[in-house]
């Protein structure tokens, strides 16, 4: 099992000078890295050099301004590149930006195209600055271009005939959405916090794409922070990998942002390393094993290294007998996966279920099994708050009935302001 793995120290020089606390900042790659050096996961990898992306990588998915754009930043001054930002959503420029982001790009492209050609089977790009915020034509939230999709292209041009996108960092993945949004042999699931940045109406579960792509953008949006594991989970189980199962595709690609993991200052989620781990296993048992996970968002310096430790960890066991599907029955559904999801997650996968079974029959069964995940915990509802079996009677005797409100606060203005990637 052979899996790539990219990180190049020139990456670390994209900075912003005007924040010295700004949370995309150069420890973020660095970390990561010392921690698969360290725990000798690195050495198990292919080092593939990082290089810089090509005009026709850049151009197969963004206008060729805004290349130019991003190109001309190393000659002007950092006043007026600090003056330059101010136009764009969450932008921060310096000397090195355009290195970096053309390195994060190409070295992203370097890494699918030798799993495309079979030189390798998987792949990990530790890379900054990250990209499924850009749009075609503008950068947007830390990101200068957009590397998944740079990938997904580099693979169209190989000749794969069907791509997955995963994206499960915690803010939905505008950019790469609306560049697959018409598309039908390329299927966009992103698993992030609704009403959360960049706040677009296009995140939420009713928008689904659009001409004969409609069905082939699927959003799972959370309605508030908390969810963890278990709720993960149910959707790898109840949407992810049914869908996957009947997309079939040839390649994998995941927007593997770490800020939906519990401690992040940005995400306000809770997922565990040892969760990532078992997500990235579960679509390992789709396309073959052909997976390559790109870095996107994730803040905590303790937290993110462990992440990306378990998701390369697993990419690196021996091959999974992936074209099965009672493989992936065997690793998820004996388990019962997200069996202690919270009722937000029942509901909001419920949601995502209705608006996506008129294109996806495999879904009336992943209905089904909702339908049963719902009547037990409703079972276990009345369990706990009638623990003797018991009900209390109201002076009129009646019988008194029990609200249940599961909705978590919504975060502060100031913190949806600043709640980025």
């Amino acid at each position: 099992m052979r899996v790539g793995l990219c990180y190049d120290t020139e990456m670390l020089e994209h900075t912003c000078l005007l924040n010295a606390h700004h949370p995309e900042e150069k420890r973020r790659i660095s970390c990561i890295f010392d921690r698969l050096q360290a725990t000798g996961l690195a050495e198990l990898c292919d080092r593939v050099p990082c290089r810089v992306a090509t005009d026709t990588e850049l151009l197969s998915c963004h206008h060729r301004k805004h290349v130019e754009w991003m190109r001309g930043l190393e000659a002007m001054s950092q006043d007026e590149r600090n003056i330059f930002a101010q136009q764009f959503n969450s932008i921060f420029f310096s000397r090195g930006s355009t290195r970096a982001a053309l390195l994060a790009a190409g070295s992203t492209a370097e890494l699918c195209h030798r799993i495309c050609d079979g030189t390798l089977d998987r792949g990990f790009a530790v890379v900054r600055p990250p990209g499924h915020h850009c749009e075609i034509n503008q950068p947007m939230g830390f990101c200068l271009f957009n590397n998944v999709a740079i990938a997904c292209h580099t693979a169209i041009r190989a000749g794969l005939k069907r791509i997955l996108i995963v994206d499960w960092d915690v803010h939905h993945g505008n950019g790469t959405q609306a560049m697959f949004k018409d598309r039908e042999d390329v299927l966009f699931i992103s698993i992030h916090r609704g009403r959360f940045y960049p706040g677009q109406d296009t995140a939420e579960s009713h928008y689904v794409g659009e001409g004969k792509g409609a069905g082939f953008t699927v959003n799972v949006p959370w309605p508030s922070g908390g969810y963890g594991d278990a709720d993960y989970e149910l959707v790898w189980s109840l949407v992810v990998l049914p869908l996957a199962r009947q997309f079939d595709p040839e390649l994998v690609l995941v927007s593997a942002g770490f800020d939906a993991a519990a401690g992040d200052p940005l995400g306000g989620c809770k997922l565990s390393p040892d969760g990532y781990g078992r997500l990235t296993r579960g679509l390992l048992t789709v396309a073959n094993g052909k997976m390559l996970q790109v870095l996107e968002g994730g803040y905590n310096l303790q937290v993110i290294p462990l992440c990306a430790e378990a998701c390369v960890a697993n990419m690196l066991q021996s091959r999974l007998e992936s074209d099965k599907e009672d493989c992936a029955a065997a690793w998820w559904d004996t388990e019962e996966p997200g069996k202690d999801a919270q009722p937000g997650a029942l509901e909001t996968v419920a949601e995502v279920i209705a608006r996506h079974e008129p294109y996806w029959p495999c879904l009336s069964r992943s209905k089904e099994s909702l339908s049963h995940r719902r009547e037990s915990l409703s079972r276990r509802q009345t369990a706990a708050v009638q623990p003797h079996g018991h009900t209390k009677a109201h002076a009129n005797g009646g019988i008194r009935t029990f609200d249940f409100e599961f909705n978590l606060p919504e975060p502060s203005e100031s913190r949806r302001r600043c709640s980025i990637m």
